[in-house]
């Protein structure tokens, strides 16, 4: 079975900062059957700040939405965006 490559961005609620939630990434990750490869605060606007995230992950049907809602059922996410999607070569 082949392996993708996504990257997601993640935004904190506005009263958390997102470097407490990069935490409990990898075991939200992990319990779909992901793993995390990285992830960086970036600059998003006016003083917001998001979390990118890349996941490696077997390629099966469905699982960028199951790691999409493992990330945002991480209490202090306020929204998850699926950037891009690649298979590993």
């Amino acid at each position: 079975m082949g392996r993708v490559i996504a990257e997601f961005r993640v935004l904190a609620d506005p009263e958390v900062e997102v470097n407490s939630i990069e935490g409990a990434v990898g075991d939200s990750i992990r319990r779909v059957g992901g793993e995390l490869m990285g992830t960086e605060a970036a600059p998003l606007a006016f003083g917001i700040t998001s979390l990118r995230i890349v996941v490696a992950a077997p390629e099966e049907e469905g699982i960028t939405e199951r790691l999409a809602r493992a990330l945002s059922e991480i209490e202090g996410v306020s929204s998850v965006e699926i950037l891009r999607v690649t298979r590993a070569g």
